[in-house]
């Protein structure tokens, strides 16, 4: 019964990031919906949690369910457009670029490219703090029913979190989706992703640190793979 109430809380990609450890410090859901990926966090973690959706709908729904559930201060709501960050609640409180993690669970992959290139220069701008993570569930192009979204596909993802947009990619599996049970029979092929915010400091110190090993080594002898000269 345990684990049946669990799987109504969160979608499964969320339930097994928090298993693997995924989710520290302060957490941002990310188009959060009615709040139950948020709500599910909060409670089996210690996490600072916040959430924000643009539809005042949802967000009035998910205050209801986490009154329903004895949980009303466990996490901060917040109504309003991603791509205003700089005129946000959440800016205006000083909470730029001070989130550990940040989750999107099905928004990525309803914005056209344009937008999604936006949307995760916001994320990697305002939201995270440098070596912050973000974790994205999108329906993939490996979904051959028709309708429903737009697609992602893996080369698009890698392109999106590609290392001169300051991101460190970490990971981009096969997963899938959950959706309402009367559409392709409750779930969608998509692709599960982990990408962290590069710290700028640490990339410079690093380059740094490697052009100090190159003038340290002088003569221009190639080492070998014990160290020595080869």
């Amino acid at each position: 019964m345990a684990r049946a109430a669990a799987a109504a809380e969160a979608a499964q990609a969320v339930r097994e990031l928090l298993t693997g450890g995924a989710f520290k410090g302060a957490v941002l859901d990310l188009g959060c919906g009615i709040g139950d990926n948020a709500l599910f966090i909060a409670k089996y973690t210690n996490c600072s949690v916040d959430a924000v959706d643009m539809l005042p709908k949802c967000i009035t729904f998910a205050e209801m369910k986490a009154g329903l559930r004895n949980m009303r201060d466990k996490v901060n709501w917040q109504c309003f457009d991603l791509m205003l960050w700089d005129e946000s609640p959440l800016a205006r409180a000083g909470r730029s670029q001070t989130y550990d993690v940040a989750l999107d669970c099905g928004l990525l992959h309803c914005m056209d490219r344009a937008s999604r290139r936006r949307y995760l220069q916001v994320v990697h701008d305002h939201v995270l703090k440098p070596g912050g993570v973000l974790h994205v569930l999108a329906l993939s192009d490996q979904e051959m029913a028709p309708g429903g979204p737009a697609r992602v596909s893996r080369s698009e993802l890698e392109q999106l979190f590609g290392a001169e947009r300051g991101w460190a990619l970490q990971h981009v599996r096969p997963h899938f989706i959950e959706l309402h049970p009367t559409f392709w029979g409750g779930k969608g092929q998509a692709y599960l992703v982990a990408a962290q915010k590069v710290d700028p400091n640490a990339a410079a110190g690093a380059a740094g640190a490697g052009a100090g090993a190159g003038e340290a080594g002088g003569g221009g002898a190639a080492a070998g793979p014990s160290g020595s000269s080869a």
